[in-house]
């Protein structure tokens, strides 16, 4: 499926010239790395699927060979099935891996799960427990900003501007976030509100801050569409339905009361944005360059 449409590459601030940094530790340089590989990330999403699937396949070696060599549960769980890296070179080799759920995770030593090359500083997290027990993982700061980079392709593929406001209706530990690099140049500002608000605190932040993109669980949504409604939000284009199941019919309720497009995301707290929907709303868009 095409995208709806293409957007214009946004201007990186001057001031990440990783030269001014050569005396700063690896650790600290990772997230401008990536912050800096952004345009390739974002001209992945126009791959033709040949492309595509090598450049996958080989991310799946990397990523195995680098499990097995550097994260002890792992490497003990694939020594257990008898499978080397080596073994495993395309996506119909993934039958060898062993399977495994949760209580792996659970039954094993943070630091056995944890990779042993140096990512610096690692950040702790837990899963909402809809399954019935919260899940903790860490990530590294690297992976952070990935996560930062797929949600601003997506975005801007909606009609995100560099200065526009993007309001996110989150866990309460999302507003424990500092602003990145971006927003600190005033590129791209992000605020949270807590889920776990009042629907009429919820609703005087919303219009106190007058975002152009609303993001937020579909339950809360229809709720504040019938106390915000659309003369009160002039700024608002792009709404963003995401954490529960977005019905037709809720989609048309919100969109009549906030005057604005709604399109849907599906993730996991633990991977982050695994697809989503661009203008068209035919479909949804799998980031296939980072999950199979």
């Amino acid at each position: 499926m095409a995208l709806a449409h293409s957007f214009s590459w946004p201007k990186w601030p001057t001031a990440l010239s990783l030269r001014s940094c050569d005396s700063v530790p690896l650790t600290a340089k990772l997230p401008l790395l990536t912050l800096l590989s952004a345009p390739l990330w974002f001209r992945r999403i126009n791959w033709d699927i040949k492309r595509l699937e090598r450049f996958r396949e080989s991310q799946l070696r990397k990523v195995v060979s680098s499990a097995y060599q550097n994260v002890p549960a792992y490497r003990d769980l694939m020594d257990e099935a008898r499978v080397l890296p080596e073994d495993v070179r395309s996506f119909e080799d993934l039958g060898r891996l062993p399977l495994i759920d949760k209580t792996f995770f659970r039954s094993r030593p943070l630091d056995d799960l944890c990779s042993k090359t140096g990512l610096g500083e690692l950040m702790a997290r837990r899963t909402s427990g809809s399954t019935g027990v919260p899940l903790l993982f860490v990530h590294s700061r690297r992976n952070r900003w990935k996560r930062i980079i797929v949600d601003l392709r997506a975005n801007l593929h909606l009609g995100l501007r560099a200065r526009d406001i993007h309001l996110v209706v989150a866990s309460p530990e999302a507003q424990k976030r500092g602003r990145n690099v971006l927003q600190r140049f005033g590129f791209f500002r992000r605020e949270y509100v807590s889920a776990d608000e009042s629907t009429e605190a919820i609703a005087e932040r919303i219009e106190a801050l007058n975002p152009h993109l609303l993001q937020c669980y579909p339950s809360h949504l229809l709720l504040l569409a019938e106390i915000v409604g659309r003369r009160r939000l002039t700024n608002l284009r792009r709404i963003i339905s995401a954490g529960e199941v977005l019905t037709d019919e809720a989609r048309a309720r919100m969109e009549e009361g906030f005057g604005a497009v709604v399109t849907n995301y599906y993730g996991l707290k633990e991977l982050g944005m695994i697809a989503w929907e661009c203008l068209e709303r035919k479909g949804m868009h799998i980031n296939w360059d980072l999950y199979h």
